[in-house]
């Protein structure tokens, strides 16, 4: 009895494992005075956006995006989408899933790691390994930067991207600081519990058989 209680509570941890929040990049540092990408719809001054890259730690749904974004508006209006794409050797490649921003959720900035732009409710899927982009783009009237960190050394440091309507320019200056966050692939979850269950079979054999000799 007190096996299958315990089987019982790990299957059911495991459950609510499968819907918790995983982590799929993460290398965000604050929003850093010293390194930005400028961001600008077409009603901008400097039209132009910009895309990171990263690779995938784990697969599973995406379903929120964080950057630390201090957004500049030229008008009421100005909002933007954060995007996923896919990698195509190391270039930008199709656009996998995006969200919207409005500009009520841009800022002002107030302080050390305070902008933080979240786009929530996505549905994108990822493969861990896997390299993708993402993608900060202002609405018509919307300007806005990017910080990326310029000593950054950890997570995946792949190019950064720009554009001012001639096509992306790629360089390795800069690390944009982002999260990407969602849950991971119900198959995985599954593994582990068909695991959990093989495991606990086992163990009762081996009981049986002691308790037999």
């Amino acid at each position: 009895m007190k096996q299958r209680t315990i089987v019982s509570l790990s299957l059911f941890a495991l459950a609510a494992a499968s819907q918790a929040q995983t982590t799929f990049f993460d290398n965000f540092t604050g929003y850093n005075w010293n390194g930005q990408w400028i961001i600008g719809g077409t009603g901008s001054p400097q039209p132009q956006f910009v895309a990171q890259q990263f690779t995938s730690q784990a697969t599973g749904t995406v379903t929120d995006l964080t950057v630390s974004f201090f957004k500049e508006s030229i008008s009421p209006t100005g909002g933007g989408q954060l995007s996923i794409l896919t990698d195509n050797a190391n270039t930008v490649g199709t656009l996998i899933g995006s969200g919207a921003f409005a500009d009520s959720t841009a800022y002002s900035f107030s302080g050390p790691n305070t902008n933080l732009l979240t786009v929530s409710g996505l549905n994108i899927g990822l493969t861990a390994g896997q390299k993708y982009w993402l993608q900060v783009t202002g609405d018509v009237m919307t300007s806005g930067r990017w910080t990326f960190d310029v000593g950054a050394s950890s997570g995946d440091l792949g190019l950064s991207a720009w554009n001012q309507g001639a096509g992306y320019n790629y360089t390795s200056i800069g690390l944009a600081t982002m999260k990407v966050e969602g849950v991971p692939e119900p198959a995985s979850v599954a593994a582990l519990m068909a695991g959990l269950v093989g495991i606990a079979a086992r163990s009762r054999r081996r009981r049986a058989q002691e308790t037999r000799s």
